[in-house]
């Protein structure tokens, strides 16, 4: 960041945040009233426009493709300093190919698929150590949901039910990853790798 300057990073999620404060009532996630005034002139005029439906869709398109997800955000933080870590949580790849074998796996579905934000990206824990590694980090905890309600909330834990393809992940930077990748990571040049995720069925 420059001085003087406000941060791009800053300003860019002030826009997301706009972004989601002009979506209908019923439908935005919060509302943030003072996100437009952390926005330059020129991304103030654009968050506007957030609030024409078909301009708001394309908008958001737009900037999905724009900015990488879930692979090279992984792979980027695998090229900072070896031990780093970092806590992630996940959802176990069954959940999103249909199957019914967690406790209201099929409500779950439903409750976000019915607010436009279906989930589409799973993991499968047995094949996570490997895809971790992969990228450049290490797995040091896997956690399913009973095992981490235990871990934190102690014999309360046996009333809690529901949502058990949740999983926490502890990580650590120190994989086997690709040294091209890493390097690229270094220069900010990663994007997004196709073939690389879980895709829904």
């Amino acid at each position: 960041m420059r001085e003087s300057q406000s941060s791009t990073t800053a300003e860019f999620m002030a826009l997301f945040r706009a972004q989601e404060s002009a979506l209908p009532e019923g439908k935005r996630l919060f509302n943030d009233p003072f996100a437009v005034s952390f926005l330059s002139p020129r991304l103030r005029a654009a968050s506007t426009l957030f609030r024409i439906p078909l301009v708001r869709s394309a908008l958001a398109r737009w900037m999905d493709a724009r900015w990488p997800g879930v692979d090279a955000t992984l792979r980027s933080i695998a090229a900072l300093a070896e031990g780093s870590q970092l806590i992630f949580t996940y959802v176990d790849a069954d959940l999103i190919n249909g199957a019914d074998r967690f406790r209201d796996a099929a409500s779950a579905r439903r409750a976000v698929t019915g607010v436009g934000e279906p989930w589409t990206f799973g993991l499968r824990p047995e094949a996570l150590p490997a895809y971790l590694e992969e990228r450049g980090l290490r797995l040091v905890k896997d956690m399913s949901a009973n095992e981490y309600r235990t871990h934190t909330m102690g014999a309360a834990a046996a009333s809690a039910k529901g949502y058990e393809f949740y999983h926490v992940a502890l990580v650590e930077v120190g994989g086997q990853a690709r040294p091209d990748w890493r390097r690229r990571a270094c220069a900010g040049q990663i994007g997004q790798a196709p073939g690389l995720l879980y895709p829904s069925s």
